[in-house]
């Protein structure tokens, strides 16, 4: 048998040894320790953004994030529903699990933060340009302006409508009742506006007499007064740059009584007024003079409505003769 020379087993010893650091090497890079399994992992509804006091939650104010199962609390939400329409009580940090002691019950509102001797009105407004298109937001100050739907007594000055206004640097506290920043809708909105308490019974009138628009103020509070100063209205007119209606003259009464009865007739520019805005010429036959007796008919009588003698006519006699009233009579000249 051949014998194995010193050199080959040298050579084997080595690669026997070369091959245990090798397998040794293996071990540690590829070996796994066996330790305790990951912790479970659940989604709860958590926070998007930072909720501050006073936020009226929404669908996109809330998301499903992962929470592990052994730091849950017992106060935790984990029903998005129960959120979503509630107001923020406690301030809620972004990606922050929602307590319960956050939020307000269901269906309670925080209170409004309205300064000590003011009150809070709500008014109606109209499209959202009357509230400027939403950039008018809670905490803002703005300027009321009024205009009337209808003018006392048909003013001639005022008859085509016009605007003022009634207040200036006034609080707005809330947006169609959400005291934070929010979108305005198209057609319908309303407002709630810090008011001393003058100004609450004038803006309260002024909203069912009118129309409520609101002007963005850049000057901060006002003084609580009214604004009512003349350089505070516009007339169409002075937009147009038109000169203004004189006031037309008051008409001619005349009356005239007969027998048992009165008749009263009113003349405007040479013509007979009969009361229901129009105007028409002067009965015929009815002649006017300076005398006591002003209107004669010859053997016609002179009829009203109101009148016991109706159809009687006025040539039997100074009993049935037309009289007037002493202080005026006019000729048709006169009218």
């Amino acid at each position: 048998m051949k014998s194995i020379s010193p050199a080959t087993l040298t050579l084997v010893m080595l690669l026997a040894v070369g091959g245990l650091i090798a397998a040794y090497v293996a071990k540690k890079v590829f070996a796994r320790e066996d330790g305790p399994p990951p912790p479970s992992v659940s989604n709860v509804p958590m926070a998007v953004s930072d909720l501050p006091v006073g936020k009226l939650i929404t669908e996109g104010d809330i998301a499903m994030g992962p929470l592990r199962n052994d730091k849950r609390e017992r106060d935790m939400i984990l029903n998005k529903d129960l959120i979503v329409g509630r107001y923020v009580k406690e301030p809620i940090k972004a990606a922050q699990p929602v307590r319960s002691g956050y939020l307000y019950a269901s269906g309670q509102r925080p209170p409004l933060d309205v300064e000590k001797g003011m009150v809070a009105v709500t008014v109606s407004l109209g499209e959202r340009s009357s509230i400027v298109d939403g950039l008018a937001q809670p905490g803002d100050y703005v300027d009321v302006h009024f205009s009337p739907n209808s003018i006392p007594n048909d003013h001639p000055a005022y008859r085509n409508g016009f605007i003022m206004k009634l207040f200036t640097g006034v609080k707005l506290i809330a947006v169609n009742g959400l005291t934070q920043a929010s979108n305005v809708q198209t057609s319908s909105n309303t407002a709630t506006l810090e008011l001393t308490e003058k100004q609450a019974n004038v803006m309260i009138l002024a909203q069912q007499k009118g129309e409520i628009n609101l002007a963005l103020s850049t000057s901060g509070k006002g003084n609580g007064d009214l604004a009512l100063d003349s350089a505070d209205r516009v007339t169409l007119e002075q937009i147009l740059g038109l000169e203004p209606v004189p006031e037309p003259k008051k008409p001619f009464e005349m009356e005239i009584y007969y027998g048992g009865g009165r008749s009263t007739y009113q003349f405007q520019d040479g013509r007979w007024f009969d009361g229901d805005d129009n105007t028409r010429n002067l009965p015929r036959g009815y002649q006017r003079e300076r005398t006591s007796s002003a209107f004669s008919r010859g053997a016609q009588g002179i009829s009203d409505s109101n009148d016991p003698d109706k159809g009687r006519t006025q040539d039997k006699g100074a009993a049935n003769e037309p009289r007037t009233q002493p202080r005026e009579v006019l000729s048709p000249n006169d009218v």
